[in-house]
């Protein structure tokens, strides 16, 4: 359990700094209007402290003169116990998670880059127009996570974000459609080695009989 918060941690910061990355180069090459500039300002240092915040609460910061803890800072002294109790063990893997993450967002931008380029033809994209799509992808996914598969949010928001870029919108919704056949397809791949395995059954099936 206390691998997977610490994962679940690690991947958060990833994308974190993957949507910051994509904000900076958005402000930096695309020419927007004066608010926009400033609602991407505003959300990098709303980004910046949301991080110190959570910095701090996993440091701990209650005093036990103020008495026993609300119930919602039992959680989080919980999960800090869980996470602090892991990465002090293994300092270093900590960092080759993080990094292993960086690489996925490296090879997701690859992914975005070479399907446009397909997509587009003579048109080549640019390495920021594939940053900023998958900086767009990650906050679809973390703010659609309840929609399955994403169904049709991808598809509008790759579309409506194509234009900004001076991309052709059909080749935004393209590029939303190949990757959730991606995604489907290796899904699928999961779904076919999860019916193929069933050891976990077949061991607790044994083991009921046995008592």
């Amino acid at each position: 359990m206390s691998s997977l918060a610490v994962e679940n941690l690690v991947y958060a910061a990833s994308v974190i700094a993957m949507v910051a990355f994509g904000l900076v180069v958005v402000a930096a090459t695309v020419p927007l209007p004066r608010v926009w500039l400033t609602t991407i300002v505003a959300a990098l240092m709303a980004m910046g402290v949301g991080g110190v915040v959570v910095f701090r609460a996993m440091r701990g910061t209650w005093d036990s003169r103020r008495g026993p803890r609300p119930r919602w800072r039992e959680r989080v002294a919980a999960v800090r116990e869980e996470v602090l109790r892991f990465s002090g063990g293994y300092p270093r893997r900590l960092w080759r998670v993080f990094a292993l993450d960086l690489a996925f967002h490296a090879l997701a931008v690859l992914e975005v880059f070479l399907t446009l380029r397909w997509v587009l033809g003579d048109r080549s994209p640019t390495l920021p127009q594939a940053i900023v799509f998958e900086a767009l992808n990650r906050v679809i996914t973390v703010a659609f996570k309840f929609v399955p598969f994403r169904v049709g949010v991808d598809e509008v928001s790759a579309g409506a974000l194509a234009p900004l870029l001076a991309v052709n919108p059909a080749a935004g919704v393209a590029l939303a459609v190949v990757r959730k056949v991606r995604n489907l397809f290796w899904a699928a791949i999961g779904l076919i080695l999860v019916a193929a395995h069933p050891a976990e059954a077949d061991a607790a099936t044994k083991a009921t009989k046995t008592i």
